[in-house]
């Protein structure tokens, strides 16, 4: 199937999905409901919700995402965090979760300009329908010959390093209150991470260090982040990309 025919199939998804974005939190048990009509009606959508939630285990993985308090932390790996959203919007759909609360216990905290329910499409919902979009094309595209190659030749062991420092950093700056001296917000330096984390995760060497130089330029003047961000650098600068 083409690119264009996929995206013709889940454009009813990709509108419910933006139509929560633009909405208003008294909307959002609607908006919800109509994001989870979507996936039940878009065939690859449903397919891909489908083997994503093979052997998921949504409590544990909300255990695990909410243990910082005040905060949701979802799952890095674009499968899971699939399984987890879905698995997230079936429970505040059927009730067993309470929308209000979801977003006063876990979203108000947020260093950055915009309310609970903006903060909660933005890292929730959007990354929700550009991890899908990705993982439906990502399926049936075969990359060039040479980016495969390259893809291959990267240290899986030096990738499952960095991968543990971005995390690191990650929740440490989430457990921040508030960026020092820096000109963008918390929320907007934990979605630059968050970026990081996704490119590692795929092996994508050519984005990591556009994302570890933003993360530079943006942190501040936070000494611990400077730390944090040496080994960082070190493996980026030194060992990736002579991969």
């Amino acid at each position: 199937m083409t690119d264009e025919k996929i995206l013709v199939e889940i454009q009813p998804f990709i509108d419910a999905c933006d139509k929560m974005i633009a909405s208003k939190f008294i909307m959002i048990d609607k908006r919800i409901s109509d994001v989870l009509k979507s996936i039940a009606s878009c065939k690859p959508v449903f397919n891909l919700v489908k083997d994503c939630m093979v052997n998921f285990n949504f409590e544990k993985e909300w255990g695990l995402a909410t243990a910082k308090m005040g905060y949701i932390v979802p799952p890095d790996d674009s499968r899971m965090f699939v399984a987890f959203v879905f698995s997230l919007l079936n429970s505040i759909d059927s009730k067993k979760l309470s929308a209000s609360s979801v977003l006063s216990m876990y979203y108000s905290k947020i260093d950055a300009g915009d309310g609970p329910y903006d903060q909660f499409c933005k890292a929730i919902i959007e990354r929700f329908k550009t991890t899908i979009q990705q993982l439906l094309v990502k399926k049936k595209d075969s990359a060039p010959a040479k980016k495969q190659e390259k893809i291959q030749s990267v240290n899986r062991e030096v990738l499952s390093r960095l991968a543990f420092l971005a995390k690191d950093l990650k929740d440490y700056v989430q457990g921040l209150k508030k960026l020092k001296k820096s000109k963008i917000t918390k929320g907007e330096l934990v979605e630059i991470i968050s970026g990081l984390l996704n490119a590692i995760e795929n092996a994508n060497v050519v984005q990591i260090k556009p994302f570890v130089l933003a993360i530079k330029a943006g942190y501040g003047k936070d000494k611990e982040i400077e730390r944090r961000l040496i080994e960082i650098n070190d493996i980026v600068y030194r060992t990736l990309l002579d991969a």
